[in-house]
């Protein structure tokens, strides 16, 4: 008798242990004060922890072992909660700072201002930019060096023009070649005038997916997402083209988000 119930109060008292953990746990992933990776982190140890727990109430079992495994569940998806709000961040960061480099660029090739005004033009778009958050460092390099050869351009420089014009045809291509492989992923139409060069980037990507596996949905939004942040990290392209290009990366986007909100 004694030993069933030195049993009993160690299972009970094991019970106590794991229905605590899990409070803490509940109360955690609530918290505003802890970031994601502290979070993450404590719930590491926790499952070990519950590991070294020892048997709890048969009755009692199945429930507790319910509730933690639902806190496992809510922690990943907290954490693609948190990775979305990460690339959406980067988006629009990518977002603002090309804006800021376009509207550089524009001036430079529109050239509708006297020197003085160009100047004032840069100083407020460096200001603006000095507000924006932080980008990672690669990603920020290539719009900063993007940033500081427009500014350049305009305070006089002619080697920095010169390698912004010499770059625009070399931009307007890959912004051309980014829209084609972004509708076709996003399966919106391209317009008529480019039907043989989709036609052309299609077969191309047919005779290499026979030598890959074929890419699923999943790795479609992301090649997506990679495409849109690669698009606000290419260069000027001549103003001319700007508005279609801006328009048919429009679409895309529009299409994505609407595809977001089905799911």
């Amino acid at each position: 008798g004694e030993q069933r119930e030195a049993a009993d109060a160690e299972q009970q008292a094991n019970l106590e242990q794991k229905v605590s953990l899990c409070a803490e746990l509940e109360a955690l992933l609530e918290s505003k004060e802890m970031d994601f990776r502290g979070i993450a982190q404590r719930f590491g140890k926790a499952r070990s922890e519950w590991a070294g727990i020892g048997h709890v109430p048969r009755k009692e079992e199945r429930t507790i072992k319910t509730r933690f495994d639902k806190l496992q569940q809510r922690l990943v998806q907290r954490e693609q909660q948190e990775a979305r709000a990460t690339a959406e961040s980067l988006l629009h960061g990518l977002q603002a700072r090309s804006g800021l480099c376009e509207r550089l660029e524009s001036e430079l090739l529109a050239s509708t201002m006297d020197a003085a005004s160009r100047q004032d033009l840069v100083e407020t778009t460096r200001q603006a930019w000095q507000g924006l958050d932080e980008l990672d460092a690669r990603t920020g390099k290539v719009l900063r060096e993007r940033l500081d050869l427009a500014a350049r351009a305009l305070g006089g420089d002619e080697q920095a023009r010169q390698t912004l014009l010499d770059g625009l045809q070399t931009n307007l291509d890959k912004c051309l070649e980014y829209c084609l492989e972004m509708e076709i992923a996003a399966g919106v139409e391209s317009p008529p005038e480019f039907a043989e060069a989709r036609m052309r980037f299609q077969v191309a990507r047919l005779a290499d997916a026979m030598h890959h596996k074929p890419e699923d949905s999943h790795t479609r939004q992301e090649r997506l997402r990679e495409l849109q942040l690669g698009w606000y990290q290419l260069g000027a392209v001549p103003l001319e083209a700007r508005g279609s290009l801006e328009a048919r990366f429009e679409r895309v986007v529009t299409s994505l988000e609407s595809t977001a909100g089905d799911r």
